[in-house]
């Protein structure tokens, strides 16, 4: 091949492929699935949606010492340098219903951060017995690429359902 069709071949090449790399990738926005799940939730408590997603000042950013005080993991360092986006709903009063999803930067931070979420189903299990077994025996974690989700509802598979359409 010739030193001009080689140069012709990069000209041509090279636009195209600055192209195809020029967006950046769209960040994950877990507290936009926890809306989601919340919408689906036929009987929802009152409660509030914490963000990461959020700036700092609002009064809704979910905050080291909250997510660590939710997942009752007080090193939560370890975990959270691993973690791209984290949402959670939790109720505001005596109710079992809640909903997190952690968007994990790695598949080893995706299966112990699914082992955080679902040693909190232990906990609200534990928390309240056969109160609400309808929601504690249904409750669920379940990975979709890179989210790991805790999904502890009145209709589990319709929450799924839901999830499973804004993951894609």
């Amino acid at each position: 091949m010739s030193k001009r069709a080689i140069l012709l071949l990069l000209i041509i090449i090279l636009p195209l492929s600055a192209i195809s790399c020029s967006d950046p990738p769209e960040m994950p926005r877990t507290n936009l699935i926890i809306s989601t799940l919340c919408d689906t939730e036929i009987s929802l408590p009152a409660g509030k949606i914490y963000s990461s997603d959020l700036d700092p000042t609002d009064k809704n950013h979910l905050s080291d010492r909250l997510i660590s005080a939710y997942l009752g993991e007080p090193d939560i360092e370890k975990y959270k340098k691993d973690w791209v986006s984290y949402s959670i709903f939790v109720p505001s009063g005596a109710h079992p219903c809640e909903f997190a999803v952690i968007y994990c930067s790695t598949p080893e931070a995706l299966i112990d951060t699914s082992r955080l979420l679902t040693s909190r189903i232990d906990s609200v299990k534990r928390q309240y017995g056969n109160e609400f077994q309808g929601y504690t025996d249904n409750a669920k974690v379940v990975n979709i690429g890179n989210f790991a989700i805790l999904i502890i509802s009145s209709d589990t598979a319709t929450a799924l359902k839901a999830v499973k359409k804004v993951c894609r």
